[in-house]
């Protein structure tokens, strides 16, 4: 079995927060390169959207993507599977976002919303989810 051993950053926290790749169906000028190992023979196949990259490939594919930041351009790692998370992430996310009332119970945030961050991006919480919320998950305390 071929062993494929890529670099670059693997914040992809990040690179799915402040870059628009999750949302382009045609990423013609920074496409991701997916590393397919066939026997002894490696092929790098350019992937021009997230979407097919999920659907074409296997989930533990090594990948890689170039980022043009404003300062300057950084190469990041992945697999498949770590793509396939970050497009979960922002269906939910625009999910929450035309939600009319609470994310957790659906009530009415007509009061004002408290927005709150967890693994699957911002929640819009109404009084009583907020509270328990805050109990399940506490904050750290400032320094």
């Amino acid at each position: 079995m071929t062993t494929i051993v890529t670099t670059g950053r693997t914040d992809l926290d990040d690179l799915f927060k402040l870059s628009d790749i999750l949302q382009h169906k045609n990423l013609s000028h920074t496409p991701f390169l997916a590393f397919v190992a066939d026997g002894e023979t490696v092929t790098v196949r350019l992937v021009s959207s997230a979407d097919e990259l999920v659907e074409s490939y296997a989930a533990e594919t090594p990948v890689m993507i170039q980022w043009a930041g404003k300062w300057r351009s950084d190469f990041f790692r992945m697999t498949v599977a770590d793509v396939a998370w970050g497009l979960e992430r922002r269906r939910r996310a625009r999910a929450r976002e035309q939600q009319p009332g609470c994310s957790i119970c659906g009530g009415s945030i007509a009061d004002g919303y408290r927005p709150r961050e967890d693994e699957l991006g911002w929640l819009k919480l109404c009084r009583g989810c907020c509270e328990s919320y805050d109990r399940e998950h506490p904050r750290p305390a400032l320094r």
